[in-house]
């Protein structure tokens, strides 16, 4: 599990954390964009996996090392991508929260399918919860902008870019406090009201967004204490 986890850090940085809007938006219009997307997670995944890459990590029905599941997984990456952006460039279809879900499970499928299998979890924390982090912040943006595109129309989502920092921000600000040592991730609390008057005035998120901004990302955080407590037992 400790190769699967890392190899997930990289497909999460990848697609969220290093996807701006310039190379979403290339990966609509080109096939290049969609290459240079998927090269990145090669380079982090081969990055985070240095050290293990010239390991066997696929070993049924053939033996394949680290190295070539990495390239295979380099190569899927294209291919569901470039489903996905094939069909909105070139059938009109619109993105959507469903388009978006099926397209990360069959991403993290395909890691867990070439990672390493081991009796033992050997999970590392610090991986697991910098995973947390980037779907506590990055990755929850794009499910609010979905969910919002289905109750609301355009001009709930105006000024997106700005809106998006201003949550991640914020839940970055929330999920670290969950990172404080003793019982200081209950300060955190003192947020809620906070983060309820500055959206009446910034107005970042709406309605159903905020309660789903709020209970995912507290439950995040819980999920980060108790990960973080058994780093220091």
């Amino acid at each position: 599990m400790k190769i699967f986890f890392r190899l997930l850090l990289a497909h999460l940085l990848t697609d969220f954390v290093l996807q701006t809007n310039f190379i979403a938006e290339w990966k609509k219009r080109s096939f290049y964009g969609v290459v240079v997307h998927s090269l990145t997670f090669f380079v982090l995944g081969l990055v985070l996996t240095w050290e293990e890459v010239w390991e066997i990590w696929f070993d049924y029905p053939i033996k394949l090392y680290g190295i070539w599941c990495l390239i295979i997984l380099f190569l899927f990456h294209i291919i569901e991508d470039e489903y996905r952006a094939y069909n909105i460039r070139h059938y009109h279809i619109q993105d959507n929260i469903l388009f978006f879900l099926w397209d990360q499970v069959i991403h993290i499928v395909f890691l867990f399918v070439f990672s390493p299998y081991s009796a033992s979890w050997d999970l590392e924390p610090i991986i697991i919860i910098l995973c947390l982090l980037i779907i506590g912040t990055y990755g929850l943006s794009i499910i609010i902008l979905y969910t919002d595109s289905l109750f609301y129309k355009s001009s709930v989502v105006d000024n997106l870019f700005q809106k998006k920092m201003y949550s991640i921000i914020l839940r970055f600000v929330i999920l670290s406090f969950f990172l404080l040592p003793y019982r200081l991730y209950l300060l955190s609390i003192v947020l809620i009201p906070i983060m309820w008057i500055l959206n009446k005035k910034i107005n970042f998120l709406s309605p159903i967004s905020w309660w789903i901004n709020t209970i995912v990302v507290y439950g995040i955080g819980i999920i980060i204490f108790l990960i973080k407590k058994t780093m220091i037992m």
